[in-house]
């Protein structure tokens, strides 16, 4: 599947242009490997949790 499938655009975050998308891992066609796959999953999880962290502290 990551050999043929075209990249998506995304940001530093691995946010699509969708808001609030996000795309990691082999089916994103941005890695090559478990470990690189597993990473992207971490940087986007990271900035997930940042933005929950902002509304609670609007609420």
């Amino acid at each position: 599947m990551e050999w043929t499938m075209k990249r998506i655009k995304l940001n530093d975050n691995l946010e699509t242009e969708a808001a609030n998308i996000f795309a990691v891992g082999d089916g994103a066609g941005i890695s090559q490997g478990i470990v690189y796959s597993a990473a992207t999953g971490m940087i986007a999880a990271a900035e997930i949790c940042k933005r929950i962290r902002q509304y609670e502290n609007r609420a």
